[in-house]
């Protein structure tokens, strides 16, 4: 019982630690403003490499679903609809997510190792002795910079996932693009903007986290990768199932 009380109050104590850490952070973004090239900068290296694999992952997901919900669609006489179909699923989920996903394994594993480093290496350190806050000069920006990449990735993917589905459509092409731009109502577009900027926020946050609060030298500087990606790959489902049930609220449907 004693061991289990202690480890849940160690869970606690990091979680409250996570939250100081994520509101901090955040508002270090806002307290003092960030320069414009700046984010372009960690936009550049840390998103802009991401678009050939997110957008590949968009066109293959859009090509596969396409093959199995066609049949099935064609099965109660609704073929016509399959753009429609296609066109919602890739706004409101497939996009956001995939993109979440790629950023997760490809950007935020990066972060988690680069910052790691940088506290075993004692960088982490010395930028302190310099009088400069290491959450608003290392974890900022790379939280800001994500949180802005994430939404125009989130387009480019869905774009990817409608060509997915049109290479393999025997819909007819005129007919499959008119149900896709039928698709285009503002309830799916908050939902597929809206997620990536939230998913973007909380990969860069645990990210930055993780990765300044190594301890244990080169070792755990792996933990901190392998723990980084994980939290975000499940508090990425969770929130994605929290906030489409808002959403859904607000909207209607």
């Amino acid at each position: 019982m004693g061991t289990f009380t202690k480890s849940l109050n160690a869970r606690l104590a990091s979680f409250g630690d996570f939250i100081t850490f994520a509101w901090r952070s955040t508002y270090a973004g806002l307290r003092h403003p960030l320069r414009p090239m700046e984010l372009v900068e960690f936009i550049d290296t840390l998103g802009v490499q991401s678009i050939a694999v997110t957008l590949f992952a968009g066109f293959f997901a859009g090509l596969s679903i396409t093959l199995f919900l066609e049949g099935e669609l064609d099965s109660y006489g609704a073929k016509m609809t399959l753009g429609r179909v296609i066109g919602t699923t890739a706004i409101r989920e497939l996009g956001p997510l995939v993109v979440a996903l790629m950023l997760t394994g490809r950007v935020g594993a990066a972060i988690a190792a680069e910052l790691g480093s940088m506290k075993v290496g004692n960088q982490v350190d010395a930028i302190i002795a310099l009088g400069q806050d290491p959450e608003r000069k290392l974890a900022a920006p790379r939280i800001w910079a994500l949180a802005l990449l994430a939404p125009l990735l989130s387009v480019l993917t869905i774009l990817a996932t409608l060509v997915g589905g049109w290479v393999v459509s025997t819909s007819g092409a005129g007919m499959y693009w008119y149900q896709a731009e039928m698709s285009m109502y503002f309830r799916h577009i908050s939902s597929g903007l809206l997620k990536p900027i939230i998913f973007g926020w909380l990969i860069g946050t645990i990210a930055c986290f993780y990765g300044l609060r190594v301890e244990g030298g080169v070792r755990g500087v792996g933990e901190a990768v392998s723990k980084s990606v994980v939290l975000s790959i499940v508090l990425i489902f969770v929130g994605n199932a929290v906030m489409g049930f808002l959403l859904l609220l607000w909207t209607g449907w």
